[in-house]
């Protein structure tokens, strides 16, 4: 009975053995299946990331280059009311003075929580206001009569460039 007895005494370890093996198995399973989880959702979030990140990058480039095409049709306009006297030239200029503030301030909100392009968004404004600055002083000596005194306003601004 002796022999008999042995298998049937071996048969529970054996069963307790598979049984651990399985329980590490499915533990395993369900650890590697809680960090791949949670490696894709990272993934996912930092992609959601970068794409907002680029979004906004685009969105930044749009609003610089409706800036500087704002700022070339002002100085397009004045310049032809300076060489034609037609105040219809400065229907462009005008639209930027409206224009220009908004834009400014929708560029910095599309850059807010990104100090340095902040920074140099403040210098881009700066240059706006002075290059609207000087834009203003020759039409306005050009509507008083004093044609020359405007041109010299513009020479001077290029020569300060140069």
């Amino acid at each position: 009975m002796s022999a008999t007895a042995t298998p049937s005494l071996a048969r529970p370890a054996r069963a307790r053995w598979i049984a651990a093996d399985a329980a590490f198995g499915f533990i395993a399973a369900a650890l590697a299946i809680v960090l791949i989880a949670g490696f894709t959702f990272n993934a996912q979030r930092q992609r959601g990331d970068s794409s907002t990140r680029v979004l906004q990058s685009y969105q930044s480039l749009q609003l610089t280059d409706q800036l500087l095409a704002l700022l070339q049709d002002a100085e397009t306009g004045q310049r032809g009311y300076l060489l034609t006297h037609d105040p219809n030239y400065l229907t462009p200029y005008e639209l930027a003075q409206v224009k220009l503030p908004a834009v400014l301030d929708q560029t910095g909100r599309t850059l807010a929580g990104e100090p340095e392009q902040l920074q140099r968004l403040r210098y881009l404004r700066l240059l706006a206001s002075q290059k609207m600055g000087e834009l203003a002083q020759t039409i306005a000596a050009e509507r008083t009569g004093h044609h020359d005194a405007a041109l010299e306003i513009g020479r001077a601004s290029c020569r300060e460039r140069v």
